[in-house]
């Protein structure tokens, strides 16, 4: 008795001990980057454990304490091994500027039922949905028509390459994209993307349009009504709202 009472009390001290430990290398790590960690936390972030701007040291010191099987580096890009949703998948932090502005999973591991696939898009929209609320774009795209009014066969078509689901969420600067499609033949996977929303990218300048020759009974050019052509290439069928930011979703 006297053995486990001259004992207990070290114990407990051990454990405050590293407790305090463990919070003083967090603390060091974010006074590292304070201008990065504006929510003083490194748990809770825009993508995984990361707030956007954290610079590339920054997720590999941080990688490393957690062990994370690194694959490569890549320019402005990082790549780890990592199992999400208990599947092989690989991770990747993009940077600009030094900057995250891009984080992505790929699940790649295979499961021999094709229906798998699908639970496995619900649990993420589900877990998205509670993060982002509700989906700004859900489609499903018909590369071909053969099964589509057969939902028993959707998992057929999605193995055989005939439809792709698109899911896309926002909310407080980050984008949010699923994509669940066929990879190479007979092979699924899914990519699940977080983009900093204001993230300066080149985007390609629309064609000129020039003014017809027309007679001068026509309207000024200024007037005419032009409208995009559809180049989706495929039937879709549009679950959901597209609003204002819609065009940051599409590709």
């Amino acid at each position: 008795m006297r053995l486990i009472n001259y004992i207990a009390p070290k114990i407990i001290i051990l454990a405050l001990f590293i407790m305090m430990g463990g919070a003083s290398v967090q603390a060091q790590f974010i006074d590292r980057f304070p201008e990065n960690f504006k929510k003083l936390t490194y748990l809770e972030g825009d993508f995984g454990d990361y707030v956007w701007g954290v610079p590339m040291e920054a997720v590999k010191e941080l990688e490393y304490k957690k062990r994370t099987p690194f694959l490569q580096e890549v320019e402005n890009a990082l790549f780890y091994q990592i199992r999400y949703r208990g599947r092989q998948s690989i991770i990747s932090y993009e940077f600009e500027d030094n900057k995250l502005v891009r984080g992505q999973i790929d699940i790649y591991e295979q499961h021999p039922n094709a229906q798998k696939w699908f639970d496995l898009l619900l649990e993420e929209q589900i877990d998205l949905e509670k993060e982002f609320g509700a989906p700004i774009r859900e489609e499903f795209i018909w590369k071909n028509n053969a099964r589509r009014n057969y939902p028993e066969e959707w998992r057929f078509a999605l193995l055989e390459g005939q439809v792709e689901v698109h899911l896309g969420f926002f909310k407080e600067g980050t984008v949010a994209k699923v994509a669940l499609a066929q990879k190479e033949l007979f092979k699924i996977g899914m990519t699940i993307i977080y983009e900093k929303a204001d993230r300066q990218k080149e985007k390609p300048l629309p064609p000129e349009i020039k003014p017809l020759n027309l007679p001068a009974i026509n309207p000024p050019r200024d007037e005419i009504s032009l409208q995009e052509d559809d180049q989706t290439g495929g039937a879709v069928d549009d679950l959901g709202d597209e609003d204002a930011i819609s065009d940051i979703l599409l590709p």
